[in-house]
Order: structure tokens, then C-alpha cells, then sequence
């Protein structure tokens, strides 16, 4: 990595500015050139140019060009207040970013080195080591010690004096010095390969935490308030103090390969697009390691680890490689975590699935097997195979479907964690009849590259006629695998919705759901669910329940050690019924007991810059310039209103420039993207939509929105996906906005919700194909879609400051804890928004260009005015 750019810019902008001053009365520049008259045509005009220009650069994130440019047009004018002010913005935020980059390089290079020593554990993890198990034993002691550290201040217990956690911190320092004493000891005179390393790594935690303990001497802990304060203070050396624990662990972990991958993914998001890293040895040894060792788990049948592994080889390379084992993989792993929970409990607490692929998998210690294929029919397949066609974006290949179909029923029979759950299978016998069956069956399609959706249905039939005759498995069985392994077939966004799934995906797709409103979270060091902030305008909220409550019982049974999912079943209902929760309130002696009336609960989208006491928002960012900020969380029914309000008040304050903040926003319903699009835009095509089968839809523009004039900014990142990327899309195309941030997530595809089979009763057991029937388009003609091989998808932006993981972790913090609903104190408010503002890099970019934009609106104003003012006679 070079030296940082920031610092060299830094540099020349304060040059610049010192430089501007004039040096004589004159107007004399130095090296002894005269300056024309300030008022002076020619000079006025060479300024203008030049002025330009250099808002031009900066405002397409080309700060080293942009900042030598206004030095040139400081030495023609350097009292020009447009130049003045773009250079104190620009100083002020590569001051800023200066420490940003620091940090980017340093992390760069300690994960690097981290990234070495762990491919040396790696490939020395088959040898017999019984050392390394024993000094585990102590690095697990070491882990409860800082998670207990880190944790004690928000349990609210034993708090009686300011003193009690500085002796809290005394007695944890001393469990760790005995647990790193024993690691030393049983790495003294043994003959382990990276024992340097771990002595090192021992060594650095306990320099870490002696410093976080030095922290925490000047801060105040003699309230739960007071302490939760200053843990939140203490946030960036709490976060150096679980990565060096981190470092410690991976050094002795039973999965050094994925540790090692791990570390290559957090590399490449450090190193943002310098990606030259993967070309070398040590990092090619990494993949190829990782590689070799998810083809081992494959064998040995470790669904879940292997797929951690291809899971982030596939982020590390950000393409379509390793997609054809993930989907193998895949298809093992949701079968035994089905069918045989128990079986996969034990692989599944060993690896760190992402969660695009955990999304493939149900949850077998949620969802039992009965309640999942319930309601299921071999009607309701083959009414779907026949809609597929109908649909589907693309030309359907019914022969790939088949064989993904057949080949899905195959691992079912083959699996013999499932032979537990069926007695069919448990038989070998019938089992090897039942798969000998399917193996012919298979080796027909393989001749019919013809196929059709009838062809595909009567496969099925024969499939559960050949069922019936062996193993006698559960027709719904065979008819969910059989499905399943047919949509695994098709892209990513194509899924059945079964009888059992469709009242949860309503939930997340409708933006409302029937509960009493509250955001809640598993404290672990109470194993208590918590509070983590009440909803606006809900029962919870009318309540007066607030952040950080724990709830002891639920309608007066026991909450402790239920998980979320548990608590959430139990919490919602029906509109209109009542729940009772226990609450023990932190400095509370006596427990609250509070009867809610469930009610439909809203989900707000539209979320403002910081919350007022009241749990609304104040949307002005910058106020002095007029600057407001509004940040939309999801496209759902309600959200172009819940803009439109926010627009108008801030209006009131009188707004003149906008930044939209649509990062992490999976997007929602398309007409939601183009209302609100339309808010912003007078005139042109926002998107359109193009399939195989259906009819190519256009939308336009009305000059009806609130919001037609100002500057504005979008900022986007990785995971801003379809309705976010239209709206952030046809914004750009449009030239209406400048976009900052990260490439978006490339799902441009239109899904059809097609009933396959509706509930008679009129209940929620309705059955649902989601189908990908069409792509999006921008106004440019450009598929927003990511189609495979593909080298362009979503929306790309102007600007795209750099982040690292860690910058990225401290910003959501700091989000986390401002968005809360509760009263507090206004400085504390202000301080708490200031250090958000401070981390967050990317809205920081995103002001200074908006800042930027409206001085070069201002700049062309007086360029028109003084221009027409030469022109009267």
C-alpha cells in the first residue's frame, strides 16, 4: 500500500490556503507576477474558468487535481469567497480522513501479517499437537474474561459505588494473567511451530486491555447510566480489545482454514479496490488451502463447515466460481438440517455460515419437518412447473430443472442422518431400491433434452410412485424436495412460498405486522430478553416501555433463556388480544408488569438525521447551509407519505440540499422506488421493465415532487438491492443526483407472487410460486440486474471513499445507540451525534459534495449576474 493520499492532499490545500494570502498591497503575486485588478474582465473570467474546474474535480471525488486547481484560483483572486469556502471544507474533511486513512493502512498491514502466521497454523493443523489443545482450554478462559469486562457495565447489578468496576477490572486482570501465565507454561520447552506467535499474541491482549483499564480510570461508573456511558465512550478500545482476543484465538482454533479465509476476506475490505493482494503467494496459499479443505468437509459430510469456507471464497472473489458447490453443498445441508436437526446441531455451532446461503437453509430447531411440508401436494407442484414457464424470465431449460429435482430427492435418500427421522430409510434395502429408481430416472432425463413442464410432472409421478413401492417416505415429502431441488435450478429469487412459510413472508413484505412494538435483543450476561428500543405510535411506546428493559416473563411464564425467534411467537398475535410482560427496569427495585393490547404495528421507514425526545426526528444534518438528511430503510406502502411528510417539514426549515441515505436498504415494492423517485425528478423514464413473457413496462416522471430544485446526494452501499437501486439508479442516469458510497448489490429481477393453490377457508395456508418474470432497466438502458459473468450490475457510484471493517463496526454502534427511543440529555445527544458524524466516512463525503454542489450553484448564480450586469450598456 502506498503512503496515504489524504496526508499528501492535506498538505497541498493548507499550502494552498497560506499561499492565497495576498503578498502585497498591489495585488503583486509571488515570483514577482502582478495580478490583474480584482475587477478586472479578463481576470474575472479567468477565474470563473478555473473556479469551475476545480468544483468539477472535487465534486467527482478527484481531490488531488481538484485541490491543486483552487491554489490556481487562489493566486488569481485569493479573496474569492467561493474558492475561500471550498477550500476550508475541503481542509476540514482531509483532516478528518487523514486519521481514516491511517487506520485503513495500519489495519492493512496488521492483518496481513495476522493473514501469514495463520496460514503457517493452517498448514501444520493435521499434526498432532497436544499442546495447542491444552493452551485452547486457557484461551477460552481468556475470551469469558473480556466478554465479562465488556459486558458487566450494561447488567445493571451490584453497581453500590463509582469504585465497583475499577475492582471488577482488578479481579478479571488477574484471571487473565493467571490463564496467559498457563498458556506460557505449557508452551515452555515444547516443540510448537507457532509458539512465538501465540507468546506474542498473549502479550499484546494483556498490553491492550492494561490500556482499556487505564481508559476507564477517568470515566464515571457509579450509575448503570453513568457506566453504559462510559462503556459507549470506551467503544474504539473495547473494539482493539476483542480483535486482539480474536487474533489470540485464531491462533489455537480448531478451524485455522477458515480462520485464514476470514482474514483474507477482511484484507480485501481494507484494501478497498487495490486488490493485487490475491496475487500473492501467501494469499493464493490461502485460497487454495481453503479450497482443499472444504472439499474434505464435503466428504466427511460437514455441510455447514464447508459452506462457511465456499461462503467466503465466493465474497473474497466476488463471482460466480465456487457456485456450483455452494449449491451441491447447499442442497445436503438444508436436507439434514430439516429432517435431522440433532444430526446438524453439532456442524452448525461450528462454522459462521454467511447469511446468503444460511437463507437457503431452514432452521431445523425452529421449523419441525411436518409443519414445514404441511398443506403440501403433488397439485400444487405441477400447477407451479406449468407457471414457471409461463413466466419466467429466461428461457426455462426443463431438463436442468429435472435433473436438479431428481437429484434433490437422491441426497434425501442418501443422507444417513435422515434414515433417523424415516423408517423407509433406515432400511438398506429398500433405500438402495428406492435410489436405484431414481438413478434410472435420472439417467432418462439426461436423454431428453427436450423436456417439458409435463415431462418435468410426470417425472414426479413416477417419483412418488417409486416412493411408495420402497421407502414410503411422506408425499409431501418428495414433493417439497423434489420442488425445492427444481427452483434451485433457477436464479436465487425464484422460491416457492409453502403453506407454512406464507403468514412469515407476508410479515416481511407487507411492512406491518400485529404485535406491541418493541425491537428486542438476547443480553447474554443475564440471558434475559432486552429491550432494545420501543417502535413509534405503539402500544409498547404508549406503554412507556423503554430502551434497555428486560423482560423477566411473558403472560407470566418464564423468559429466560427463550431465543428470539421463541419470544417473537409469543409476543405477536392476533390484533386485539392482550399480552402481559414482566419487566425489571435497571435502578428499579420493583418489577413493572405491563398488559399490551396487540395492535398492527408499522413499520417506519423514512428515518431522519437524530431523534427528538419526543421519537421524532430532526431532519436537518447541516443546518447553516440548509442541508437535510433523510435515510429510508425499506420501500414498503407507506414510505413515499412518510417522505413526503419529512419533506415538508423540512422545508419549513428551509432545506436546499438533501442527502438520501439508502445503504442497507434491500429495497421493497417497485411502485414504492418510483414514487419516491418521482419526488425528486420533473421530467424523463425512471425505469422500465423488460421479461420473456411479459409485456415491457415503463415508468415516468411527473412534475409533482416536493423536492424538484435542491442539490442532492444518494449514498448507497453493498447491500442497497432492487427498489435502492432504482431509485438510487434513475437519480444518477437522470443527472439529478451524485452518488457516493459502494457498488450496490446488482438485484435488478422483478418477482411475480403467483397464488398456486389459495386457501379455501380464506385463511393463511395459501401457496405461492415467487417467480422471476423480468429485469430491470435505467433510464440509460442498462440492466440493473447481476447476471452471471457478468462485469457491470447495479449502480456504480461517482465517489467511493474507502471503509474498513472496524471504521464500519464503530459507525453502526454509534447508529445504533442514537436512533434509540429515550429521553436524554441534550449535550449528551449532541456529543453522541458528533462522534457519529465522525465515523461515519461515507455521509462525510456525501456533505462536503452537497456542501460543494451548492456552492457551485451559488457560483454559476453570480457568474449570470455579473455577466448580465457587463452586458447593459
Amino acid at each position: 500500500m502506498n503512503r496515504s493520499w489524504v496526508t499528501v492532499l492535506l498538505v497541498v490545500v493548507t499550502a494552498a490556503l497560506t499561499a492565497s494570502g495576498p503578498a502585497t498591497a498591489d495585488g503583486e503575486l509571488p515570483g514577482g507576477a502582478t495580478a490583474a485588478p480584482a475587477d478586472s474582465p479578463a481576470r474575472s473570467s479567468d477565474l470563473a474558468q478555473v473556479r469551475r474546474e476545480a468544483l468539477t474535480q472535487l465534486l467527482a471525488g478527484q481531490f488531488r487535481d481538484g485541490v491543486a486547481t483552487l491554489m490556481s484560483a487562489a493566486q488569481i483572486d485569493p479573496e474569492d469567497p467561493v474558492v475561500k469556502q471550498a477550500a476550508e471544507w475541503t481542509r476540514g474533511f482531509l483532516e478528518r480522513r487523514e486519521a481514516d486513512e491511517k487506520d485503513r493502512l495500519a489495519d492493512y498491514e496488521a492483518s496481513v501479517a495476522v493473514a501469514r502466521v495463520l496460514l503457517n497454523v493452517a498448514l501444520h493443523a493435521d499434526e498432532p499437537n497436544g499442546t495447542i489443545e491444552a493452551v485452547r482450554e486457557h484461551v477460552d478462559t481468556v475470551r469469558e474474561v473480556v466478554i465479562d469486562i465488556v459486558g458487566a457495565p450494561h447488567v445493571g447489578e451490584n453497581i453500590a459505588s463509582d469504585g465497583w468496576y475499577a475492582e471488577r477490572l482488578a479481579r478479571e486482570r488477574a484471571r487473565m494473567v493467571e490463564a496467559l501465565g498457563a498458556i506460557r507454561a505449557e508452551l515452555d520447552g515444547q516443540s510448537c511451530v507457532h509458539a512465538e506467535e501465540i507468546g506474542l499474541a498473549a502479550d499484546r491482549l494483556l498490553g491492550t486491555l492494561d490500556a482499556f483499564i487505564a481508559a476507564t480510570a477517568e470515566k464515571p461508573w457509579g450509575t448503570l447510566a453513568a457506566s453504559e456511558r462510559s462503556l459507549n465512550d470506551l467503544s474504539d478500545q473495547t473494539d482493539t480489545l476483542l480483535m486482539a482476543t480474536d487474533d489470540l484465538s485464531a491462533l489455537v482454533t480448531t478451524h485455522p482454514w477458515q480462520a485464514a479465509v476470514d482474514r483474507l476476506l477482511m484484507i480485501k475490505q481494507v484494501a478497498g479496490d487495490d486488490l493485487l493482494f490475491l496475487k500473492e503467494p501467501w494469499a493464493e496459499a490461502i485460497v487454495a488451502g481453503a479450497e482443499k479443505r472444504a472439499e474434505e468437509l464435503v466428504g466427511q459430510k460437514k455441510w455447514y463447515e464447508a459452506l462457511a469456507l465456499y461462503g467466503v471464497l465466493r465474497e473474497v472473489f466476488d463471482d460466480e466460481r465456487y457456485d456450483d458447490r455452494i449449491k451441491h453443498t447447499t442442497r445436503w445441508a438444508r436436507v439434514v438440517s430439516l429432517y435431522a436437526p440433532e444430526a446438524m446441531a453439532a456442524d452448525a455451532d461450528q462454522a459462521d455460515v454467511p447469511e446468503s446461503e444460511e437463507q437457503k437453509i431452514p432452521e431445523g430447531d425452529e421449523v419441525r419437518w411436518t409443519e414445514f411440508v404441511s398443506g403440501v401436494d403433488a397439485d400444487m407442484v405441477r400447477n407451479a412447473l406449468a407457471r414457471i414457464d409461463e413466466t419466467y424470465v429466461e428461457t426455462v431449460d426443463y431438463q436442468k430443472l429435472l435433473l436438479g429435482g431428481l437429484r434433490a430427492v437422491r441426497v434425501l435418500a442418501q443422507s444417513p442422518e435422515v434414515a433417523d427421522t424415516f423408517d423407509g430409510l433406515a432400511d438398506e434395502g429398500r433405500r438402495t431400491a428406492f435410489i436405484a429408481r431414481i438413478d434410472r430416472l435420472i439417467a432418462e432425463a439426461e436423454r431428453a433434452p427436450d423436456s417439458t413442464h409435463r415431462f418435468v410432472g410426470m417425472a414426479l409421478m413416477s417419483v412418488l410412485d417409486a416412493n411408495r413401492q420402497t421407502v414410503n417416505l411422506p408425499d409431501e415429502v418428495i414433493d417439497v424436495e423434489f420442488t425445492e431441488g427444481v427452483m434451485q435450478e433457477l436464479d436465487r429469487f425464484s422460491s416457492m412460498i409453502w403453506p407454512s412459510e406464507w403468514s412469515d413472508f407476508r410479515k416481511q413484505t407487507m411492512g406491518s405486522f400485529r404485535g406491541v412494538g418493541i425491537q428486542i435483543q438476547l443480553q447474554r450476561e443475564t440471558d434475559l430478553l432486552m429491550v432494545v428500543t420501543p417502535l413509534e405510535d405503539s402500544p409498547a411506546y404508549h406503554a412507556g416501555i423503554k430502551a434497555g428493559d428486560l423482560i423477566l416473563e411473558i403472560d407470566g411464564e418464564s423468559a429466560r433463556g427463550i431465543d428470539i425467534e421463541e419470544a417473537v411467537r409469543r409476543i405477536t398475535g392476533p390484533e386485539g388480544t392482550t399480552v402481559t410482560l414482566t419487566i425489571k427496569r435497571p435502578g428499579l427495585d420493583t418489577l413493572l408488569t405491563e398488559s399490551l393490547v396487540r395492535a398492527e404495528i408499522h413499520i417506519q421507514t423514512v428515518k431522519g438525521w437524530r431523534r427528538t425526545n419526543d421519537g421524532g426526528w430532526d431532519w436537518m444534518l447541516d443546518p447553516d447551509n440548509g442541508i437535510g438528511y433523510v435515510r429510508i430503510t425499506n420501500f414498503n406502502r407507506d414510505t413515499v407519505d412518510e417522505l413526503r411528510r419529512a419533506l415538508a417539514e423540512m422545508h419549513t426549515q428551509g432545506v436546499r440540499g438533501l442527502i438520501l441515505d439508502l445503504r442497507g436498504n434491500p429495497g421493497g415494492f417497485l411502485k414504492a422506488a418510483v414514487d419516491v423517485t418521482d419526488e425528486f425528478v420533473r421530467r424523463g423514464q425512471i425505469v422500465s421493465t423488460k421479461g420473456r413473457q411479459q409485456q415491457t413496462g415503463r415508468f415516468h416522471a411527473t412534475p409533482s415532487g416536493q423536492f424538484l430544485d435542491g442539490e442532492l446526494v444518494v449514498l448507497v452501499d453493498k447491500s442497497s438491492a432492487s427498489a435502492a437501486e432504482i431509485v438510487s439508479g434513475a437519480l444518477k442516469d437522470l443527472g439529478r443526483a451524485v452518488i457516493v458510497g459502494q457498488r450496490s448489490f446488482g438485484k435488478g429481477s422483478v418477482q411475480n407472487l403467483i397464488p398456486i393453490r389459495p386457501d379455501p377457508t380464506g385463511g393463511l395456508n395459501d401457496a405461492y410460486l415467487k417467480i422471476t418474470a423480468a429485469y430491470y432497466y435505467l433510464p440509460s438502458d442498462r440492466c440493473l440486474h447481476r447476471i452471471d459473468g457478468a462485469t457491470e450490475w447495479g449502480v456504480e457510484p461517482d465517489i467511493n471513499p474507502p471503509v474498513t471493517p472496524r471504521q464500519l463496526r464503530r459507525w453502526m454502534r454509534l447508529l445504533r445507540r442514537t436512533e434509540i427511543i429515550k429521553s436524554r440529555d441534550e449535550a449528551q445527544l449532541n456529543e453522541d451525534m458528533a462522534l457519529q458524524f465522525r465515523a461515519d466516512i461515507q455521509l462525510d463525503t456525501a456533505l462536503l459534495v452537497c456542501r460543494l454542489r451548492l456552492l457551485e450553484h451559488q457560483s454559476t448564480v453570480a457568474e449570470s449576474d455579473s455577466a448580465a450586469a457587463m452586458a447593459v450598456p
